[in-house]
């Protein structure tokens, strides 16, 4: 089995993919082709970011305490956004090494209080959606008996990303064929993010006609510019099968790691959309 793992691609496409379960309304299905499954085919899995630069991503390596995030994601061209929310401890996903209990104060986001047990992203008439696009407030309300003191962190969340070309509008085109030479990809700038964009291509190892094949590749790639058009790196596609479904993310997000009191805080506002299509060599 080929492998080639880059950790920066697992650590910034994936930086609150930790925190799934806070998303809203988890019960979604994507309409997807069978699988194909032949045991036969020998096995590849590819996973790494092919770009020199990260921007202000590369900031989510760095380790902290606590994490406070707000993120959206749209599973399909044809959905909605859903919001996901998360205070705690900031550990990786399947391990809990932190010493720490809890973190010592409560955390807001405009007004809205956030923490890893609730689904809640409305508060006294306020709500999250109206968060991105905007410089949000993280305020941190001390709750020792001394009484700390409390913090406001201001940050910009970027507005909710959305794909327009290559465009969606029905489930009969659900499943864009796009031509890998060329490939013009396309979405609602944002002139106040400075931080760019990250791309993702993934191939499950799904191919529609031809050879069957068997594998996993996911190709990564920094976008320095918020200005809603870039020419895909043709490297993203290597390694993949002509007419393979693929899933393509696109993720804008800012990340601000800081102190409150005596401890490290990450803090995090993300939005990304999931593009499927087919793709032509």
């Amino acid at each position: 089995m080929k492998k080639t793992i880059t950790l920066i691609a697992l650590i910034i496409l994936g930086f609150t993919s930790c925190h799934v379960e806070d998303i809203e309304n988890t019960n979604i299905t994507q309409n997807e082709p069978l699988e194909n499954n032949n045991d036969n085919t020998p096995s590849i899995m590819v996973d790494e970011f092919i770009s020199l630069n990260s921007g202000n991503y590369i900031d989510n390596l760095v380790e902290t305490d606590f994490l406070v995030s707000i993120n959206s994601i749209q599973l399909n061209p044809l959905e909605s956004e859903l919001l996901g929310v998360y205070s705690g401890l900031n550990t990786k996903c399947g391990t809990e090494t932190k010493t720490i209990d809890s973190s010592p104060y409560l955390s807001y986001v405009d007004g809205v209080l956030i923490n890893k047990n609730t689904r809640k992203t409305k508060s006294a008439g306020k709500s999250l959606k109206d968060t991105f696009g905007q410089n949000a407030k993280f305020h941190f309300k001390s709750l020792t008996k001394n009484g700390g003191q409390d913090t406001t962190i201001q940050i910009y969340v970027p507005k909710f990303v959305n794909i327009t070309s290559p465009k969606v509008t029905d489930e009969k085109r659900f499943y864009p064929p796009c031509y890998y030479k060329n490939f013009i990809l396309r979405w609602n700038a944002d002139e106040q993010n400075k931080n760019g964009l990250i791309v993702s291509v993934e191939w499950t190892g799904i191919v529609l006609y031809g050879k069957e094949a068997n594998g996993y590749i996911r190709k990564t790639d920094f976008i320095k510019n918020d200005n809603g058009e870039v020419v895909l790196n043709e490297k993203l596609f290597e390694g993949i099968p002509n007419y393979s479904l693929v899933y393509l993310t696109l993720l804008r997000g800012n990340i601000k790691n800081t102190i409150v009191g005596d401890y490290s805080y990450k803090l995090v506002g993300e939005s990304r959309t999931i593009l499927p299509f087919i793709l032509i060599k």
